[in-house]
């Protein structure tokens, strides 16, 4: 087929194009991954002269201490110390690793242990002198001074760093700011060229309409292909299921009777590997289920219907309290803002993230979770809140993926498919799915539907 000028100057603009574009897009992500770099050692850098600052300050906080004792007599001030002296530990090894591209920081921080060890010498000298019947006030001077005297090597050397690590902190931004210049610019030719690609290609397309049409063709079958691929997924999906639990329950079925039949036979080792076994069997199972559930939830038909929501939550808890050793846990109930909605969907979704909040304060010598809801920007917005372990902000993006856990398996049981649930259950509804935590001080997790 003989091609058309119009479609011969098309071909030609679009593999001009496509190189063009290849070789900015290329350029660009050098400069970006040159621009994340650079941020991260500014961000480092700034990490180890918080770490000097704390060090510093720790330092003088354990001579503080210590003199405290001396003058008041109080053992309060003798802990501290002690406590300083942690920190201070803690500190150096933090130090020791994010020096650890810095030869001569590193030589510094092997010399300032040293010199605090030292310190922590002269200080224990001066308790022990002064716990004595009749101390030695010219031996206490003479402690105080040589104590004086070593902070001040101390602190030259934690000022050499300090310096150090500005000078690489002002050259580091300098590289920052460079690379977010080329970054920037790279990013501006590239927008350039795509304006130009948009023009170049309006003016050369002429018969709208006949592609309009085609493409239109082109997206009905697409559908076609799509829902034809979802059935076979269905269908995929109850064949791995089934062909994993054959295995799966031939090994069960095996190690049970190893256990019972046997078990008087093994050793202490055998027995423990029996029961890992036995275990291991049983959460690949719940594993397979939660995977199907997962799946499930995305193909299945929404049948919405008005909800009260504060019954449905009501008989959530009610049917958790059954199930599970939840009795313990304080439970309050607000008011909630009724909504639209699959009940048995929404009956999952609060059963996930009650279920959560149950299972992640039980460690609380008082556990309690508290259900709230409003009506806010045309959304009815509803809160679960508990008191339990929470959860770094850090890792949030990893908190509602499929099989991802932020809290090991020794510590809470579960497979981490709930809040994935959950969270693809609220979305299909047109919702959004939100956390807040803060480690070790409980987690408040956040659902939305449309109003009305």
């Amino acid at each position: 087929m003989r091609l058309t000028t119009i479609e011969k100057k098309v071909l030609t603009g679009f593999a001009a194009t496509f190189l063009i574009l290849g070789v900015m897009a290329v350029g660009g992500a050098f400069s970006v991954r040159a621009f994340v770099d650079a941020s991260q050692w500014v961000a480092h850098t700034h990490e180890v002269l918080q770490t000097i600052a704390s060090l510093h300050s720790q330092v003088q906080a354990s001579e503080l201490s210590t003199r405290a004792f001396v003058i008041t007599g109080n053992h309060t001030q003798l802990a501290q110390r002690e406590s300083h002296h942690e920190r201070i530990n803690e500190g150096l090894d933090a130090l020791l690793v994010q020096t650890g591209d810095n030869r001569i920081e590193q030589v510094r921080v092997a010399l300032l242990r040293g010199e605090v060890e030292q310190l922590r010498l002269i200080q224990q000298h001066t308790i022990t002198g002064h716990g004595n019947p009749h101390p030695d006030s010219a031996v206490a001077r003479s402690d105080m001074t040589n104590s004086y005297q070593q902070l001040q090597k101390i602190n030259v050397l934690l000022s050499s760093m300090q310096d150090t690590e500005k000078r690489l902190l002002d050259q580091r931004i300098d590289r920052a700011h460079a690379t977010a210049f080329y970054t920037i610019l790279s990013f501006g030719v590239l927008v350039l060229l795509m304006l130009g690609i948009k023009l170049y290609l309006f003016l050369r397309i002429k018969d709208e309409v006949q592609e309009r049409e085609r493409m239109d063709e082109d997206l009905i079958r697409s559908k076609q292909e799509l829902e034809a691929t979802n059935k076979e997924l269905g269908s995929f999906s109850y064949s791995i299921s089934h062909d994993l639990r054959s295995p799966l329950r031939a090994v069960n079925g095996f190690a049970r009777i190893l256990d019972s039949e046997y078990g008087s036979r093994f050793d202490e080792e055998g027995r423990r590997i029996i029961g890992v076994i036995l275990r291991n069997s049983e959460k690949m199972s719940a594993l397979i289920d939660d995977l199907l559930a997962f799946s499930r939830v995305g193909r299945g038909v929404i049948n919405k219907s008005d909800i009260d929501m504060a019954t449905l939550v009501g008989k959530v808890y009610s049917d958790l309290i059954l199930s599970g050793d939840h009795a313990a846990a304080k439970f309050s109930l607000g008011d909630l803002p009724d909504a639209k909605a699959d009940p048995a969907l929404l009956t999952q979704v609060w059963t996930n993230l009650i279920g959560n909040a149950f299972k992640y304060s039980s460690k609380n010598p008082a556990p309690e979770v508290v259900v709230n809801g409003v009506v806010r920007d045309g959304e009815c917005i509803y809160s679960i809140k508990d008191n339990g372990v929470g959860f770094d902000m850090r890792y949030y993006e990893k908190l509602f993926g499929v099989f991802q856990r932020l809290h090991s398996e020794t510590e809470f049981h579960g497979t981490g498919v709930g809040l994935a649930i959950a969270q693809r259950i609220v979305i299909r509804h047109g919702g959004r799915v939100w956390a807040e935590s803060v480690p070790g001080r409980g987690a408040t997790f956040y659902f939305s539907l449309p109003k009305g």
